[in-house]
């Protein structure tokens, strides 16, 4: 069942980073207008990453 959380936790990372880099880095248009949503989506994104992380040390 770790196994489940610990990729879990990769993949939420990895869209973490990835509404980071379209915002910050790539600058996009729609990234650009959305008054913090991507910012805040990630942030949530990195929290729900270290839950999933941390559930799949505690179940292994």
């Amino acid at each position: 069942m770790g196994i489940l959380y610990f990729g879990l936790a990769i993949a939420a990372l990895i869209f973490a980073i990835q509404l980071l880099r379209s915002k910050y880095v790539l600058k996009e248009k729609r990234a650009q207008r959305d008054r913090g949503a991507y910012t805040m989506f990630a942030g949530l994104m990195i929290l729900v990453s270290i839950g999933a992380f941390m559930l799949g040390l505690a179940s292994t």
